[in-house]
């Protein structure tokens, strides 16, 4: 077993089973969300974030981040150009290290977001 290969292993898998449950487990994964156990931590984090941070006017720090990720996943992408190779992809939109919204690429871009032609794009008035 996985859980015997490492020393502690056992005692560590237990310990973060017992305190990492987001969704109940008995519910039925929707097909169209991917996130769907994390996505109302998510969507409180996101909400709570354009709440409680008031950027000056003209933000415009549009900032990509990853968070690698190794395991099993079917929306994980391949990041050729960065050290961690796959992960996940969102965009933030950022100012002097706080971040005001975050949008991850794998859910499909909101309508408020959609510029001419398709482009991406964030603004504060909009929001």
């Amino acid at each position: 077993r996985v859980i015997d290969a490492v020393p502690g292993g056992f005692l560590r898998y237990k310990e973060y089973t017992a305190f990492s449950h987001v969704q109940d487990p008995r519910l039925v994964q929707p097909a169209n969300e991917p996130f769907w156990k994390v996505a109302p931590l998510l969507e409180v984090l996101r909400l709570n974030s354009e709440e409680l941070y008031d950027p000056g006017m003209d933000i415009s720090f549009l900032d990509e981040q990853d968070a690698g990720f190794q395991g099993r996943c079917a929306f994980k992408d391949k990041i050729k150009y960065k050290k961690e190779g796959y992960g996940f992809l969102a965009d933030y939109l950022c100012e002097a290290g706080y971040t005001y919204t975050f949008h991850f690429r794998h859910d499909p871009t909101p309508l408020h977001y959609m510029g001419p032609k398709g482009a991406v794009r964030w603004s504060i008035q909009e929001g």
